[in-house]
């Protein structure tokens, strides 16, 4: 038992995911959930400022946390969006750089 816990002292820590919470200004534009997308090279480009502090607080290794943010981006309108502009299966989305293929 001695040798195991002498063991486990070696390990690594375990990482906690610890979002920052969004300033008072990043509030407000998330409030008015404004967005534009371009489309350039079969890149969908979406800008929404607001969607920065959510953004930084999804751990994309975590399912949970991804079908948030699929969550957020369906109400937002942000799918619609896509789709209304001619989106298909497996084209690139730009997010703030971060970058996904479209699954409806």
């Amino acid at each position: 038992m001695q040798a195991t816990a002498a063991l486990l002292q070696t390990l690594p820590p375990i990482l906690q995911y610890e979002p920052e919470a969004p300033s008072q200004e990043e509030l407000a534009e998330q409030a008015h959930g404004r967005f534009e997308i371009q489309e350039e090279d079969g890149v969908f480009y979406v800008h929404a400022p607001w969607l920065e502090p959510i953004l930084r607080t999804v751990n994309m290794d975590d399912y949970s946390s991804l079908q948030y943010f699929q969550r957020v981006l369906r109400s937002s309108g942000i799918i619609d969006g896509l789709e209304a502009q001619g989106i298909q299966e497996g084209d690139t989305v730009d997010i703030l750089g971060f970058e996904f293929d479209f699954v409806p």
